[in-house]
C-alpha cells in the first residue's frame, strides 16, 4: 500500500483521509506499496514541467511521475512516484466544483494515483476504465468520511 510524503501544501490534508486513499486503491488494483511524494508547485513550474514531460506548453492541475512498471518488487521504503498539483488549478477547480481546495487535492490525488499506476485517459475505453476506479474511490471516500464532491466532477481529458 502507498504511504504518502506531502510538501509545500497549502493546508494539512487529513492523513486518514490519504490512508484511506491508498486502501481503497489497494482493495480495487494490484499489489504496490512504496512511498509518493505530494506536492504542490506554482503554474511557472507546472508549465516548464508540462512542456519537458508532456511536450505541452501550458499549466496544467495535475502531474504523475512513476519510477516503476512493477510495484510488487519494490522495497516497502523506496519512492515510487510523485504527484505534482498546480496551487491556483487546486483553488480554482474547488471554486468551479463547489467544494474546498483539500478536497479537489484528494480528488487529484486519486487520479494521479492511477497514472502512477498505468491508467490513462486518452482513448473512450481508457477514460470508461479510469473514471469507474476513480468514481468508485471517490464514493467510499463521501460515504466514510462525507466529503462532498461538489458538481460536474469527472475526468479531464
Amino acid at each position: 500500500m502507498f504511504r504518502f510524503q506531502c510538501l509545500g501544501l497549502p493546508f494539512e490534508p487529513r492523513s486518514e483521509v490519504l490512508e484511506a486513499i491508498a486502501e481503497a486503491m489497494a482493495s480495487r488494483l494490484t499489489e504496490h506499496h512504496g512511498n509518493v511524494t505530494l506536492a504542490v508547485l506554482d503554474d511557472g513550474r507546472m508549465r516548464e514541467l508540462n512542456r519537458e514531460y508532456r511536450q505541452i506548453d501550458s499549466t496544467t492541475d495535475v502531474l504523475s511521475f512513476h519510477y516503476f512498471e512493477d510495484f510488487s518488487e519494490c522495497p516497502p521504503d523506496e519512492t515510487v512516484g510523485e504527484i505534482v498539483f498546480s496551487e491556483s488549478r487546486l483553488v480554482s477547480q474547488a471554486e468551479e466544483y463547489g467544494h474546498t481546495a483539500e478536497v479537489e487535492f484528494y480528488r487529484l490525488t486519486v487520479h494521479g494515483i492511477l497514472h502512477i499506476l498505468g491508467f490513462d485517459h486518452e482513448t473512450d475505453e481508457e477514460y470508461e476504465e479510469m473514471w469507474d476506479i476513480e468514481g468508485s474511490v471517490l464514493a467510499s471516500l463521501s460515504a466514510k468520511f462525507g466529503i462532498a464532491w461538489g458538481e460536474s466532477v469527472e475526468i479531464t481529458r
